[in-house]
């Protein structure tokens, strides 16, 4: 039987024709894409169904190829280092990137045999397509570079913990400062916040959520505490946690940005509240969204009955269109309003205000 009838391997005087007949057949209908190349000339010898369907090639365009010529340009002069190893008689195993018909670049691990085929010296290559696994590392990998947040990779099952490059900017580490596992993270956790901590990511892995969320204080190399948001993703295999990614971000500066304008808002209300002069502010629309008490005191009216233009009922009906027409064109324009006018409090005594007012 010819190559080309598909009579694959070799020829040994050592095993049977039924032998060799189960392994031409094994071969020839491996799921898995097999060839045989020849090591002095590095032409195809042999190729099976799966290997023709997964790259594309005929039997007979691979036949009349080299195994460089499946390889991008690029990547020959690395083919070139390990050639000179194909003639021994280890078993390897190595990646590589093949060309697909078409010029679609596939990522492969190779595992390649010493056999004897037709009398001259050959190799059995078995392939292994791990394109979107590489694929999937490699964006990984990018994203961590590329991400201001420190990037984490916890492998549930030896309890390994992987930090990227930003974690160890942002937190003043060197890589061998850190321990190789899990407690790289919890033994620099403060410890008023660890329990706590600790047991909300075991309680999320152990009920099977995915999400994970927490705030805490995480101990940065020169001793001090930041205050991070942590967050995590976990990944199961056959209903079991195996692994779980994440991204902490240090947001002490936030945390103070926000607890300093609840501060100054507070002081900001406290001072509106007991201020003598009438406060207030409006929305883009000039809506009423915030009156002090002295307003309320004048009206005897809540800040809804305020709103819209409730705030012109105690104005006093003489000086209403000119108010009201004042107050318009300065919202419409975003400038500057000063009107005075007089209001009726609600006792009914009149009393005349400047009432003056600033586009934000």
């Amino acid at each position: 039987m010819s190559v080309n009838e598909c009579s694959y391997l070799v020829s040994m005087d050592s095993i049977t024709p039924e032998i060799r007949h189960s392994l031409n057949v094994i071969f020839k209908e491996n799921p898995q894409p097999m060839w045989i190349f020849a090591v002095d000339s590095l032409k195809f010898v042999a190729v099976n169904k799966s290997a023709i369907q997964h790259y594309g090639y005929s039997r007979e365009e691979f036949l009349n190829m080299t195994i460089r010529d499946i390889r991008p340009k690029e990547d020959l002069e690395k083919f070139e280092m390990v050639l000179n190893s194909l003639s021994g008689p280890a078993t390897t195993k190595r990646t590589f990137r093949h060309i697909r018909k078409g010029e679609a670049i596939i990522y492969v691990d190779v595992i390649s045999f010493p056999v004897p085929y037709r009398g001259e010296q050959a190799r059995l290559v078995m392939i292994n397509d791990v394109t979107e696994s590489t694929l999937l590392l490699e964006r990984f990998d990018l994203i961590s570079k590329a991400t201001h947040d420190a990037v984490w990779d916890w492998n549930l099952e030896n309890n390994e913990l992987w930090w990227n490059q930003s974690f160890l900017v942002s937190f003043g580490y060197k890589k061998e400062d850190l321990e190789q596992d899990i407690q790289s993270w919890t033994n620099r956790i403060h410890p008023e916040d660890r329990d706590q901590v600790v047991s909300s990511i075991k309680d999320a892995i152990n009920s099977k959520q995915k999400n994970w969320t927490k705030e805490y204080r995480f101990l940065k190399a020169d001793g001090t505490y930041a205050n991070v948001i942590d967050r995590g993703y976990t990944l199961f295999k056959d209903e079991k946690a195996t692994r779980m990614v994440g991204s902490m971000m240090d947001a002490t500066l936030q945390i103070q940005l926000e607890n300093a304008r609840a501060q100054s808002e507070s002081i900001l209300q406290t001072i509106s509240s007991a201020s003598p002069t009438a406060l207030w502010m409006s929305d883009v629309n000039g809506n009423l969204v915030y009156i002090n008490e002295k307003w309320l005191d004048w009206s005897d009216a809540s800040l809804a009955d305020n709103q819209m233009n409730g705030w012109l009922k105690i104005v006093h009906p003489d000086d209403l269109k000119a108010v009201s027409d004042s107050y318009r064109e300065s919202i419409a324009a975003r400038t500057p309003y000063e009107v005075d006018y007089r209001i009726v409090l609600k006792d009914g005594a009149v009393r005349w205000v400047l009432a003056a007012g600033y586009p934000r």
